[in-house]
């Protein structure tokens, strides 16, 4: 892997932006570029882990990553939920707005799986987290099965490049299923075939990513992206950063999703990602 450093103070950068920022306003993004340049430009196209100042690591490519196997795994695991993927599509969030989709395509849409996951408007401390729709759903639940062994194999991935993001991760899953062993008979259907210390897994089906960031993260906490199927000239954009990467299938990401603006383009083809996140 190639070592580079951004030149970002990653902690003034994290500092200056508001709370969740969602980066859909270009104009109060563009001020962010020009507050915290990127030594970097141009396109990547081999591993590479970028550095921030003082050596803390902003984002680790890892194209090919995962082998053509498991690939194929995860894209035939897809096929059983084309029509809840293609209800997903509405206009409540830009996540599933039918635009940023291609329709042109038998399956395409967004949906959010997770064990443990807060009613929208209830995140305070307070609040009871339950199996997400999408995962107690019959297919969700066996989708989440089948997807067993790539999830723990990128648990592994994390347990290496951010040690201490695993391990409260991990201890998050086993207090949550020893609370919910009394409490919740669902979740704990739910966390017994949940084989990843992430909390949660968007699926997305043939989507253009707009700009934005995802302030529901947290600027040390790194979510994983993983890119499968057949496609030809995929690219993610990091503005902040200053680059782009070659977004090829196996390839695997992890970056803060909040502290880096990025999207990716429309594709030639069948793109399936699996974003994993807490």
């Amino acid at each position: 892997s190639l070592l580079v450093s951004c030149g970002i103070d990653l902690i003034r950068l994290s500092e200056s932006l508001t709370p969740m920022q969602p980066g859909t306003n270009e104009e109060q993004e563009n001020r962010v570029l020009q507050q915290h340049p990127s030594s970097l430009s141009g396109m990547l196209d081999h591993p590479t882990i970028i550095l921030g100042e003082g050596d803390t690591i902003a984002m680790w490519y890892l194209p090919g990553a995962l082998a053509p196997c498991l690939q194929d795994h995860i894209a035939d695991s897809i096929d059983p939920l084309a029509h809840p993927l293609e209800r997903s599509i509405s206009n409540r969030s830009w996540h599933t707005i039918h635009q940023y989709f291609k329709d042109d395509l038998d399956i395409f849409g967004c949906l959010e799986f997770s064990p443990a996951q807060h009613m929208l408007g209830h995140t305070t401390t307070d609040d009871i987290p339950g199996v997400s729709q999408d995962l107690a759903s019959p297919a969700g639940t066996q989708w989440s099965k089948d997807i067993c062994l790539p999830s723990a194999i990128l648990s592994g991935v994390l347990s290496i490049i951010h040690p201490s993001l695993y391990y409260a991760g991990n201890l998050a899953m086993q207090r949550l299923s020893d609370w919910a062993a009394s409490n919740d008979p669902n979740m704990a259907m739910a966390l017994s075939h949940w084989s990843t210390v992430f909390t949660n897994i968007s699926l997305i089906v043939n989507w253009s990513t707009p700009f934005h960031r995802d302030p529901h993260s947290r600027s040390d906490w790194y979510d994983m992206l993983v890119s499968v199927s057949e496609y030809d000239d995929c690219a993610l954009h990091i503005p902040t950063l200053g680059i782009q990467v070659l977004y090829t299938p196996g390839t695997v990401m992890a970056f803060s999703s909040c502290l880096l603006w990025h999207g990716v383009n429309e594709v030639d083809g069948a793109r399936c990602c699996l974003a994993y996140y807490m």
